[in-house]
This record gives C-alpha cells, sequence and structure tokens, in this order.
C-alpha cells in the first residue's frame, strides 16, 4: 500500500508540469490497464470514474 501511495505522490510532483494534453489521457488509461491487471479491481474503477469525469469536463469546456 505504501508504494502505491509513493507512486501517486511522484506522478503529483509530475503532473505540475504540465504534459502535453495528448499524451496525459494515454499514460493514465495505461496505467487504469495496469492497476486492472494488478487485481486492485476497486481502485481501478476509482481511476476509470476519475478518468471518465475528466474526458467529461473538457467535453463540456468545449461547449461555453
Amino acid at each position: 500500500m505504501a508504494q502505491v501511495s509513493r507512486k501517486a505522490s511522484q506522478e503529483d510532483a509530475g503532473a505540475v508540469q504540465h504534459p502535453e494534453p495528448a499524451s496525459f489521457p494515454t499514460k493514465v488509461l495505461q496505467e487504469e490497464r495496469n492497476l486492472t491487471r494488478a487485481s486492485h479491481p476497486a481502485l481501478a474503477m476509482m481511476v476509470s470514474s476519475m478518468v471518465n469525469m475528466v474526458q467529461k469536463g473538457r467535453q463540456d469546456s468545449r461547449h461555453i
């Protein structure tokens, strides 16, 4: 569990650098697949929900 939180904090620090918009969702989707394969269904579901919210938010902001 400590490894997961340590990895997440490293990613949070990297997120400040504002990666290219095209590469960010790809990386997130790859992480989602990795989590699912690693047998963390609840965590994978949370990531999936966050991905869906981010994608929906981007769609909503385009229409404003």
